[in-house]
C-alpha cells in the first residue's frame, strides 16, 4: 500500500485494486490491472471473489466500488506525475490511459 498517501478518510476499498496490482512484485502493474481486472484475466474470477467478500463486510455498493476503482489509479497517476521525472516510467498513467480507452461508457 501507499502507506506515505494513506488519508484518515477515504472511500472504502480505494486501495484495494492497488494491493491487486502488486502482484508479481509490482514488474507489470497495467499488466496485473488486466489480468485482474479486465474481461478475460487469468486472475479476474479470484479478484472478483475478494472483491465481493470485502464489499459485503464493508457494505460497499458496486458504484461505491467502482468510483474507488478509478479514484485510486487517478490518485496513484497524479503522485507519480509529481513525483518523477520526463521519461521516468509511468505505470500508473499507463493504467488510467488504458481504463479511458477500454471502459468508455
Amino acid at each position: 500500500m501507499d502507506w506515505e498517501a494513506a488519508e484518515d478518510s477515504s472511500l472504502p476499498m480505494r486501495e484495494f485494486p492497488f494491493a491487486v496490482a502488486a502482484t508479481r512484485r509490482y514488474a507489470d502493474r497495467p499488466g496485473a490491472v488486466e489480468a485482474s481486472f479486465g474481461a478475460g484475466g487469468a486472475y479476474v474470477d479470484a479478484v472478483a471473489a475478494l472483491r465481493t467478500g470485502q464489499m459485503r463486510a464493508l457494505d460497499v455498493s458496486d458504484d461505491v466500488f467502482e468510483l474507488a476503482f478509478h479514484a485510486c489509479w487517478l490518485e496513484h497517476a497524479f503522485n507519480e506525475r509529481n513525483t518523477t521525472a520526463p521519461g521516468d516510467s509511468a505505470p500508473f498513467r499507463a493504467i488510467v490511459q488504458h481504463l479511458a480507452l477500454t471502459h468508455r461508457g
